[in-house]
């Protein structure tokens, strides 16, 4: 019961667009950032169907195509669409140490990662993060690092990289008997790009309800603001225009339930994160964020997490 009531202030029910935004929702909203750290968003465009597929094509990925990668070469793995009424198998291949060295990123950013937390690399958190498609993604961040003072060559290499879904989209079948690339990277490829549109719409109605729950409102020409106004509810807004958001997709560790050891690292029964981070068009001022947590992992995450 104290669980409970624990989660249920920590939801907040936001409506979409600035003609929707209340104070009780505003209010609400900066109460649980002030007192918890974080809150859970409720917005309409954030259907269960939605995550529930994403939440089970994430699983898949991870448990099928990334952690399996070790036994790739003794034998094919099995998919089984658990969330489906039928029971059909299809065959999986999972990733190869090449392919998976292809898609990892060094700092987290677009590509596969392992995060390390204290306890060492038997508590590593496997993270897929995805980012806005631009032909050049350098560009949506760049001018914040020449603003900072950091030379080219630090921060270039950093920000430049592409998601790399040519890989994954290469990825052969398999299935033996209809040989060609995997179907399924293709699909987790548009749901993933789908709902990162969607998160960054909800992103912006977060900010809204900030402006709103903070009280900003325009100034007057001899200063301050002007109480004869109504809020500025697109205040910050414009240091988001670029979109300048993070998908990620995060598989966590587990207390105990030791399933296999793979190079190594004891590798736990896991619990899904999917995570949306958005920035002031920078690498490292993240807050809040947006996430959606399927179960309960034992690391406390700051930040705006969206509800069904």
């Amino acid at each position: 019961m104290r669980r409970t009531l624990f989660c249920l202030s920590t939801l907040v029910k936001i409506g979409r667009g600035a003609e929707n935004v209340t104070e009780a929702a505003s209010n609400a909203l900066l109460e649980s950032l002030q007192m918890h750290g974080y809150c859970y968003v409720q917005h309409p465009f954030i259907q269960k169907e939605i995550l529930d597929q994403l939440h089970r094509d994430s699983r898949i990925f991870f448990e099928r195509y990334v952690t399996d990668t070790a036994a790739a070469a003794a034998r094919p793995a099995t998919m089984t669409t658990r969330f489906k009424q039928d029971t059909h198998q299809q065959p999986v291949l999972p990733l190869s140490p090449y392919e998976l060295e292809s898609i990892k990123s060094p700092s987290g950013f677009r590509g596969y990662h392992r995060y390390v937390g204290a306890s060492g690399l038997d508590d590593a958190i496997e993270c897929f993060s995805v980012g806005r498609e631009v032909e050049q993604p350098a560009h949506l961040r760049e001018a914040y690092y020449k603003l900072s003072g950091w030379n080219e060559e630090e921060y270039k290499p950093l920000i430049s990289r592409q998601t790399p879904w040519q890989v994954l989209l290469n990825h052969p079948s398999g299935n033996v008997s209809s040989p060609g690339t995997d179907t399924f990277m293709a699909d987790y490829r548009e749901m993933m790009l789908a709902y990162f549109d969607l998160c960054a719409e909800v992103s912006i109605d977060v900010l809204r309800h900030i402006s709103c729950g903070l009280g900003v409102r325009p100034t007057i020409p001899q200063g301050g603001p002007d109480p004869a106004s109504g809020y500025d509810l697109d205040f910050f807004t414009p240091f988001h225009n670029k979109l300048d958001f993070d998908l990620q997709a995060k598989y966590y560790p587990q207390l105990g339930q030791v399933t296999r050891m793979n190079n190594g690292v004891e590798i736990k029964k896991r619990a899904l994160c999917l995570k949306s981070v958005w920035s002031k068009s920078t690498a490292t001022q993240r807050c809040p964020r947006a996430a959606i947590t399927e179960g309960r992992h034992r690391r406390g995450k700051r930040g705006c997490n969206h509800s069904p």
